[in-house]
């Protein structure tokens, strides 16, 4: 895969990861005063880590070939990590509010 596919690829699962965000963000609104200034927090904290995700895959442009296999795997355990925040906010979320 080309540095190019790849990042393409990447910012595709971003947007997923945003979406998700977006869900948990809007959840969080409707929470009890407390849950929601707890979750509001939560979420503000994850979109900052996905917009971080997003500036390194823009700087994947200047990756070389032989580097990519590296950067896929530190991507996957980012956007694993990530995915798994987003899903713990909303069980969380959805559990107490």
């Amino acid at each position: 895969m080309s540095v190019e596919a790849y990042r393409d690829k990447a910012l595709a699962k971003l947007a997923e990861l945003q979406a998700e965000v977006d869900k948990a963000r809007a959840k969080a609104k409707g929470a009890s005063a407390d849950l929601r200034l707890r979750a509001e927090k939560e979420v503000d904290e994850l979109q900052k880590a996905v917009e971080a995700a997003k500036q390194r895959v823009a700087g994947l442009a200047e990756a070389s070939e032989e580097k990519l296999s590296e950067l896929e795997v530190r991507f996957g355990e980012t956007m694993d990590d990530l995915r798994s925040q987003a899903r713990g906010l909303l069980d969380r979320i959805k559990k107490i509010g």
